[in-house]
């Protein structure tokens, strides 16, 4: 069996997202301890994140907290001025012990250290850490989203990088290497989901009439032709297609999920969510037995606006909770506790 501990409560949602994280990727089952003075079997593996030196009788991995993300700075620009890329063939690193500029890890007879930040890097990197607006007050684009050229790893030449992957193999050889029987599953798995921020392309003949024109203008006759065919044919906006997308998915045997605004803004959503006609959509979507949610803006509240469409006869209340646009978005609690929320949110 595989256990894991860590001795820092203040950021125990953090580490814990990132364990499950872990190990999920892995395909291996490992169990969350409180502490060490566990009567651990010969064949036990302890992934254990601390600041100390560990010294324990049964197998274990010592992974050090740098304390450069997760310590005192934690949410502040500070961290960014903490991180140093070190890169080598197998994998990067971006926090490490203090006081340490090269990687160290050190197998033993009945132990792994490391002093690489292994638990920081994957939830710098799987999370968009520097992201964060209280972390980095840097220029946004005219959506208020983090502009890349500014990202710690676009300046290292990380972007296309799999780090965490990479770690994580890293971490999968000291398993291995101190039990060479351990068993990972097989298979690779596939998750496809749909941000409706817009439904169709055309509003009115005006818009319709404007992008044939554009088209003969530039000299797309091809383009020209076919947009014109779709539209004769279908006798409506060929670009408002989401049952087609169902059916396509439903032959190669994808069950997706699709995420509708509740609200419209000048940025997002040309649709009313509580239209007669989106909610026709919906139902017709309920037959074909796709997971739907919520596709929230940064000051939405869920449970309100939950409540909201719940007081509305004509609207059908999604049950599948909310893919957010922005990770400091903070639901409230109660929310998270429900086991069909599809739910992405920060530790922030």
């Amino acid at each position: 069996m595989i256990y894991y501990f860590h001795s820092f409560p203040k950021f125990s949602r953090q580490i814990e997202y990132t364990f499950r994280n872990i190990f999920c990727i892995l395909k291996v089952n490992a169990k969350r301890i409180d502490s060490l003075d566990y009567d651990f079997d010969k064949n036990d593996i302890v992934v254990i994140y601390t600041d100390k030196t560990i010294s324990l009788e049964t197998k274990y991995i010592s992974i050090m907290n740098s304390k450069s993300l997760f310590g005192e700075h934690y949410g502040s620009k500070e961290v960014m001025d903490n991180i140093s890329v070190l890169k080598k063939s197998e994998f990067v690193s971006l926090f490490r012990e203090p006081g340490t500029k090269e990687i160290h890890n050190f197998y033993g007879e009945n132990c792994v250290q490391s002093n690489m930040d292994l638990i920081a890097d994957i939830f710098f990197t799987l999370t968009r850490y520097e992201e964060y607006e209280a972390v980095m007050h840097s220029v946004r684009d005219e959506f208020k989203r983090y502009r890349i050229e500014n990202s710690i790893l676009f300046k290292n030449d990380l972007i296309r990088r799999p780090i965490v992957d990479e770690q994580i193999e890293l971490l999968k050889k000291m398993l291995i290497y101190l039990d060479y029987k351990i068993v990972f599953r097989n298979g690779a798995y596939l998750f496809v989901s749909h941000d409706i921020d817009s439904l169709r392309k055309y509003h009115n003949f005006y818009t319709v009439r404007t992008d044939l024109l554009n088209k003969i203008v530039w000299g797309k006759f091809t383009s020209f032709l076919s947009l014109l065919i779709k539209i004769l044919c279908a006798r409506k906006d060929p670009y408002f297609n989401i049952i087609s997308i169902i059916k396509k998915e439903k032959k190669i045997k994808i069950n997706s999920s699709f995420y509708f605004m509740h609200n419209k803004s000048k940025n997002n959503a040309d649709y009313n969510f509580e239209s007669k006609r989106i909610q026709k959509l919906i139902r017709e979507m309920n037959r074909y037995n796709v997971e739907m949610g919520y596709h929230v803006s940064i000051d939405e509240n869920i449970r309100e606006m939950k409540k909201h469409v719940s007081n509305h006869n004509k609207s059908v209340e999604l049950e599948y909770g909310a893919r957010e646009h922005y990770l400091q978005v903070n639901p409230p609690l109660p929310i998270l506790s429900s086991p069909k929320v599809l739910l992405f949110r920060a530790f922030l």
